[in-house]
């Protein structure tokens, strides 16, 4: 007997979302990046899909996921973060091996039952998206701390091991500014549901114009203004041919500045030094 009853998802999820949900399953590497945005809509929608179970119990999708994969194993994930020695080649074998986990976790008790329930293939998709976001921001949080370290910049994490501090609004604090780290820019996107609070915000950006993804950060025009303050204007789409030099760019009815990390970490070096917070 099967432990679930039904699985209902939301009249929003479209066939289009349904269509992009099986091509990031099936085929990750063949998305554009015009796929992306409804990609990041159709795993919002799902959070709010919900399992019943034969008990008549229900539990949004967003709720198994955080009871059964982030309780279970976002700590060893990131314990196992701080033993690496190269987190950008080595994370990739540790998300996957906790992924396959994962995965035998909610078939065995259950959950994942696409024969019996089709629809519970969805509910799988969704807690893999959200784990390997979760595993892909935090090894790319912890290569920015350990660079920052390195350049020898003063600035305070949040505590990774935390639950609380680690869903904290911002990653850390430089200088008076707060900052996140961002694996994307797709955080600029009105459909991630993100609100732009952070002062700063370190990513990586592809550049069409040298074929290849670049570490940036996006500032608050006002923070900008109190490191440095000379910028160009242009497009999000021209930075590849304005970098590095800083510029302004619109963004839903405000302005960004847009630079290359190793500027900033300058900039924030030469600040520091003549704020006094360096030896």
């Amino acid at each position: 007997m099967s432990i679930l009853r039904c699985v209902l998802i939301p009249s929003d999820v479209t066939v289009s979302h349904r269509a992009v949900i099986r091509r990031y399953v099936e085929r990750v590497n063949d998305l554009s990046g015009a796929d992306w945005p409804l990609v990041i809509e159709a795993f919002n929608l799902l959070r709010h899909a919900v399992v019943v179970r034969a008990d008549d119990r229900a539990y949004t999708f967003a709720q198994v996921y955080e009871e059964l994969v982030d309780a279970h194993y976002a700590l060893p994930f990131l314990k196992g973060l701080f033993g690496l020695q190269d987190v950008a080649r080595e994370s990739t074998s540790l998300w996957a091996a906790s992924a396959q986990r994962i995965y035998q976790d909610l078939t065995k008790i259950g959950l994942h039952d696409p024969q019996r329930h089709p629809e519970s293939r969805l509910l799988m998709a969704y807690c893999l998206y959200w784990w390997q976001s979760f595993c892909k921001g935090y090894a790319f949080e912890v290569e920015i701390f350990r660079d920052l370290e390195r350049s020898r910049l003063r600035f305070q994490p949040h505590d990774l091991f935390d639950p609380i501090a680690r869903r904290s609004p911002h990653d850390f604090r430089i200088s008076g500014f707060w900052g996140d780290v961002k694996t994307s820019a797709y955080f600029l996107l009105k459909v991630s549901g993100e609100a732009v609070s952070s002062d700063f915000f370190v990513t990586r950006v592809g550049l069409s114009a040298r074929r290849t993804r670049t570490l940036v950060v996006f500032l608050q025009g006002a923070t900008w203004d109190v490191i440095d303050g000379e910028t160009l204007l242009s497009l999000l789409s021209d930075l590849g041919n304005v970098l590095p030099r800083p510029t302004r760019i619109s963004y839903h009815g405000g302005e960004l500045v847009v630079a290359e990390y190793t500027d900033w970490k300058a900039k924030m070096r030469n600040y520091q030094e003549q704020r006094g917070e360096l030896p």
